[in-house]
């Protein structure tokens, strides 16, 4: 997978507000912190259908047409 260019915050907001208007800022504040703390995944998928949740990749690969 090709890696993607570094964005500086000031480029983030502004190519987010495009789309996100006034709540750009706090989006990528927000994602921001994300980075020094990411999320812990969860097995709730697996505890609830009895199978692991499927990998992201193949999940956008596989739902890419609902982006579009």
């Amino acid at each position: 997978m090709d890696e993607l260019p570094a964005l500086g915050a000031s480029d983030v907001r502004a190519q987010l507000s495009a789309a996100m208007g006034e709540h750009a800022a706090r989006y990528a504040d927000g994602l921001r912190r994300l980075v020094g703390h990411p999320q812990v995944a969860v097995l709730t998928v697996a505890e609830l259908t009895g199978q692991p949740g499927p990998r992201f990749a193949a999940w956008a690969r596989d739902n890419t047409d609902m982006f579009r």
